[in-house]
């Protein structure tokens, strides 16, 4: 379980600090065109990572935790509607005539609808990996017999 956590906040929690301190997508950094396809790369292998992740946590699995699988599923849902968002940037983008097209591109507007709905994904979804960390956390020390919260005499 720990390995999936740790890949999602390679692919999730450290893009994000990255974004930031790049400035964004218009922080002149790396081509926005670049950005998008890096993070559609970087969604999809998250994908991957909390699917695999349900499947530990599955009722069947080896670590099962019903607040584990809902989590995931949140993430998932969340994770595609970031893929979308980025698609929808990135088509903009190449429709318009790829790299290097600088402020002109923000008057598209599928690169507007699209541009709503990649970061309040991106967001929900770095909030989805720190919940998941912590029920991780959780659900490991429970099943290694240690207890979470300080017993009260």
């Amino acid at each position: 379980m720990g390995r999936y956590v740790a890949g999602l906040w390679l692919t999730i929690i450290a893009p994000f600090i990255g974004m930031i301190v790049i400035g964004g997508p218009d922080g002149g950094v790396v081509d926005h065109l670049v950005l998008h396809i890096l993070m559609i790369a970087l969604g999809a292998i998250s994908l991957w990572l909390v699917a695999g992740l349900r499947r530990t946590v599955a009722p069947g699995g080896p670590r099962p935790s019903r607040a584990i699988g809902v989590t995931c599923t949140i993430l998932f849902v969340v994770q595609v509607l970031f893929l979308i968002g980025n698609a929808g940037e990135a088509a903009a983008l190449i429709k318009e005539g790829g790299f290097h097209l600088g402020e002109a591109i923000f008057d598209d507007p599928l690169h507007s609808a699209a541009a709503w709905i990649t970061p309040n994904a991106f967001m929900l979804a770095v909030l989805a990996v720190l919940v998941l960390s912590v029920q991780a956390l959780v659900v490991t020390r429970r099943q290694r017999g240690g207890s979470v919260a300080p017993e009260v005499d």
